[in-house]
């Protein structure tokens, strides 16, 4: 079945290559401006010749350029809830006419508040994003499935952490988190932390504090062709959106308060700097405090991100940022299985739910200091210029403490100290293009991105026993920050230090061969260069090698129904660089990872009911797995297995009910691979996850605002480990939130794990019920 849905997709698109080769329409082009009332552009207006298929958009900076067969047309120019304007051209072949000025008959100021307002049929629905495909592309013409998470739908849900913001991701499950705070999600049967940050590399190896984002998008499938292969995974990559400066003075500054010392202060400024407007300041901000619902375990977060935004002129904008985390904390709930420990299901565990087994002295300190820059250039009507560049600096100090479970009586708690320093630096640089060869549009999209990233870490070789406590008993030896460095300053280290260079090329062609029918070509050429590991203890640097790949990309749209309905289908790739040769000397391929997918994408009733279904089949080969021959070397015929779909639904089926679901089912298993893991499932990989949140907001009388909404997520049965040795059952949370929106300020009461449930996440116990509640005030 899938050779055949793999020989009908290339044939289709043969065929379509062939027939639009014959013929080329004669056309000709109009271009202008469109402004508003105020004299600002007007971005977003459209543009539609009268009678006939051809339509555009206006730019950010409110131009627009529309080619047509040469002849006579009326063109409106349109907004939602405004009068039309009306224009009548002449279109000559092989030329281009200059319309004047369009001028509309709303300010900037209003045109703002009705996309607001329109917005608000469908507030959770945020599609539109110029990341997903590095390049403007609607989403029924984009062939690859992606969720967006707004932060309407943040706010409204009162939420004040990442974790948070990703249960409303479709398919997304929650994976191992690690003991510094950072989580792990997995999507499609692979791990992936959200290490991109406005489509450029960005890690932050702590927890993430959604404060400063304007949403999250979570791409789905092996995104290698446009974002290479060192931060993201084959199921996809978690893109996090920063909130960026506009032209008004505003903000908002909240306070929340709940269960287990939540103490959490967020403020958000934004402001013109001087009297045009050309100069725009925005500063997030968020202090976070914590304790844990164990007996020891706390966190303290501090996030600062001042971002500056300067128009130079019509063509140039320049983007500044900056951005400062801290934290100081425990480790997060974790616990980790001694083999043979007798230990088959979680749920033996349940005992010790909420004793922690170490004190508040055993803490991390560390942040992450993150500089970004952008310009974006406008070089024609037709091609525009963007030059990202990201600086990121994470470090931190930990006392590693965690809790080893011997048998159904004892732990064993064992302490090592980790220093870790690593830094990242990406400069990016796309062109965007947008024209014709005949009647056929071209989107085109070329690139060039060079990452250098370097890590030092100075850690322990192991962890030593710090000690052994029975669990049954009530009371456990308090655990002295003292003690704890002297085992660790006892442990032999093994410090070392890395360095990796990156360099790629890649393009893209999304091409319009009919009004309802796009074709994606795509492909990137990578070369890893891993400058070897440095051993200041030996003096020695291992490991060191070069290797190239190249990863191609695929798709086909086709809109059954034109803005409405479309089919598509894409092929996609993902590698990760392998190092090391085999026990012939032949050094080892990139791992590949090559996914085919076909759904469905809806929009209909304007856009109140958005929708998505798809069926997907990612293959890996190339994986390494042991020589069972000569057990000192690895072989390279591994593989494994990930097949499954996903549906997503985003409605407003009436004025103020809204309603946000998704649902994924995976089947991953490793096909070929060592002998104790072969045909399992991956480690925290479920059959079945769900999502769904449902909430109403009264919008007439004196209530106008007040609102409620309640929310589940289902989460299936999982294994700790790949070898499928310890059980994790299911779980389903609800949570719910009331709510009072005013446009000067906003009260909201919600309730985590509402049902007070007792579940884990692989080794993790989860907070039980927690009431919080939050006072915005808006300005």
């Amino acid at each position: 079945m899938l050779k055949l849905f793999r020989e009908a997709l290339l044939t289709v698109m043969l065929l379509l290559f062939c027939a639009n080769a014959q013929g080329i329409v004669v056309t000709g082009t109009i271009k202008g401006k469109v402004l508003s009332s105020d004299g600002q552009p007007a971005e977003g207006v459209s543009i539609i010749a009268k009678d006939t298929k051809f339509m555009t958009i206006t730019s950010e900076e409110g131009y627009f350029e529309l080619k047509l067969p040469a002849g006579n047309y009326e063109i409106i120019f349109s907004y939602i809830g405004i009068k039309p304007v009306h224009r009548q051209v002449q279109v000559t072949a092989g030329k281009t006419t200059a319309l004047s000025v369009v001028t509309l008959d709303q300010s900037a100021a209003q045109l703002q508040e009705i996309t607001v307002n329109s917005a608000r049929q469908n507030k959770f629905y945020k599609k539109e994003s110029p990341y997903v495909a590095k390049m403007p592309l609607e989403n029924l013409k984009n062939p690859q499935v992606y969720a967006t998470i707004s932060k309407e739908l943040m706010v409204e849900q009162v939420t004040t952490d990442f974790a948070g913001a990703m249960r409303n991701a479709p398919g997304a499950a929650p994976g191992a988190r690690v003991d510094n705070g950072r989580n792990v999600y997995m999507l499609r049967g692979f791990a992936e932390s959200g290490y991109i940050r406005n489509g450029i590399t960005s890690p932050l190896y702590m927890d993430i504090d959604p404060a400063n984002l304007e949403r999250v998008e979570v791409i789905k499938g092996p995104s290698g062709t446009l974002y290479g292969s060192s931060l993201i995974s084959y199921g996809g990559l978690v893109n996090r959106v920063t909130k960026r400066p506009f032209k008004a003075f505003g903000g908002e500054v909240s306070y929340t308060n709940g269960g287990f010392g939540l103490n959490r202060f967020t403020a958000d400024l934004n402001t013109p700097v001087n009297k045009d407007s050309s100069l725009l300041l925005r500063i997030n901000a968020a202090a976070h405090r914590e304790e844990s619902f164990q007996d020891y375990g706390y966190a303290h977060n501090y996030l600062v991100n001042p971002v500056i935004s300067y128009k130079v002129n019509d063509r140039t904008t320049i983007i500044l940022e900056a951005e400062y985390y801290h934290r100081n904390a425990t480790q997060v709930p974790l616990y980790n299985i001694i083999s043979g420990s007798g230990v088959t299901d979680v749920r033996q565990l349940n005992s010790i739910y909420k004793r922690s087994f170490f004190t508040n002295e055993a803490y991390m300190e560390g942040g992450a200091v993150s500089y970004y820059g952008q310009i974006n250039y406008r070089i024609n009507d037709n091609w525009t210029s963007q030059t990202n560049v990201s600086w990121a600096n994470n470090k931190y100090d930990r006392l590693a403490f965690t809790p080893y479970v011997m048998n159904d009586s004892m732990i064993q708690r064992r302490t090592g100290k980790i220093n870790y320093d690593t830094k990242a630096m990406d400069i990016q640089q796309n062109f965007t293009g947008n024209f014709y060869t005949g009647s056929i549009r071209h989107r085109v999209l070329l690139g060039l991105d060079v990452l250098q990233r370097q890590y030092f870490l100075y850690n322990n070789a192991s962890k030593g026993i710090y000690d052994t406590v029975n669990f049954r008993k009530a009371a456990t030896p308090y655990v002295n920050r003292e003690q704890l460095l002297a085992v660790a300053k006892g442990l032999a280290v093994s410090p070392s230090a890395n360095k990796t260079n990156v360099y790629a090329a890649y393009a893209s062609d999304v091409i319009e061969l009919t009004s309802r029918l796009d074709v994606m070509l795509s492909l990137r050429y990578d070369y890893y260069d891993n400058r070897g590991s440095y051993k200041s203890t030996t003096g020695a640097t291992t490991g060191a090698y070069h290797q190239g790949a190249w990863s191609p990309k695929l798709g086909i749209v086709y809109q059954v129904v034109k803005d409405q309905l479309s089919l598509f289908a894409n092929y996609m790739n993902g590698f990760t660089n392998q190092t090391g040769e085999d026990a012939n000397g032949k050094a080892f391929k990139p791992e590949q990872a090559n996914q085919w997918e076909g759904g469905i994408k809806a929009e209909l009733f304007e856009k109140k009911l958005t929708a998505s279904i798809s069926y997907y089949d990612i293959e890996v080969k190339n994986v390494l797995r042991t020589n069972l021959e000569q057990p000192d070397f690895s072989i390279q015929d591994g593989t494994q297995r990930s097949k499954g779909a996903e549906i997503e639904m985003i409605a407003t089926p009436a004025r103020g009910l809204n309603f946000v679901a998704g649902y994924g089912y995976n089947d991953s298993r490793y096909t070929a691979a060592d002998a104790d893991i072969e045909g399992h499932r991956p480690a925290n990989v479920p059959f079945n996850v769900a999502n769904c949140w449902v909430s109403y907001t009264l919008q007439q009388g004196a209530a106008a605002g007040l609102g409620a909404g309640l929310g589940a997520n289902y989460y299936g049965q999982t294994f700790y480990d790949d070898a499928n040795s310890l059980n994790v059952p299911a779980a389903t949370i609800l949570n719910a939130s009331v709510f009072y929106n005013r446009s000067r300020y906003r009260i909201a009461l919600k309730a985590d794990n509402l049902t007070d449930k007792r579940y884990w996440l692989s080794l993790s116990p989860q907070m039980p019920l927690r009431i919080s509640g939050s006072l915005a005030l808006k300005f």
